[in-house]
């Protein structure tokens, strides 16, 4: 019998409300995949609703509650709020892109099970995902891309677009596979 073949989910906020990670997830399990999911809380759902979604799935969940402002996250927020206000007065570069998903990184990597894939949907997602994938040194990485971020970004806040570009440049060609809705989006992230 062959070993299980695990999958590793990544979501941006509460699981429950991304129905893109939920339909592959279901997917993978059908196929006989072992389902790991890291999600932050934040708030932004019921809590009841969140753990009627949670007990339904025979889904391994890591999480963690940002949802009551705990002090490491009002520090990772501060100094955000720090880098962007240096990149308003100065050409400043060196952009700590990890604070775009600040919530991954307060994660205890120990509690994240090693993962045959790792699988985000959105380019907030796309460093840690990355990231991951280094340090774990076997594992393939999906991006499953919803949207061209850079050019969603090009019209309003310049220091998220500095940032997403960065992160694209950094991660893409990281991915081993990249899913995309259109031709000309599977063009652009190529």
């Amino acid at each position: 019998m062959s070993p299980e073949k695990s999958i590793l989910f990544i979501s941006l906020y509460e699981i429950v409300y991304n129905p893109r990670l939920i339909k592959a997830a279901d997917y993978f399990e059908s196929k006989g995949w072992k389902i790991n999911i890291l999600t932050p809380i934040t708030g932004a759902t019921d809590k009841e609703v969140y753990l009627k979604f949670v007990n339904s799935r025979k889904w391994n969940i890591v999480e963690i509650d940002i949802s009551n402002k705990n002090f490491r996250w009002f520090y990772s927020s501060a100094l955000q709020f720090l880098f962007q206000s240096l990149k308003k007065i100065t050409n400043f570069r060196s952009i700590n892109k990890r604070l775009l998903n600040k919530a991954l990184y307060l994660i205890d990597e120990k509690k994240i099970p090693h993962s045959d894939i790792v699988y985000v949907n959105l380019v907030d997602n796309l460093m840690y995902a990355n990231f991951l994938k280094q340090k774990w040194g076997n594992t393939k990485l999906v991006y499953d891309s919803q949207e061209y971020f850079t050019g969603q970004y090009s019209n309003s806040n310049t220091y998220l677009k500095d940032v997403i570009t960065q992160i694209e440049e950094d991660c893409i060609h990281h991915a081993d596979y990249i899913c995309a809705t259109t031709s000309i989006m599977a063009d652009v992230l190529e």
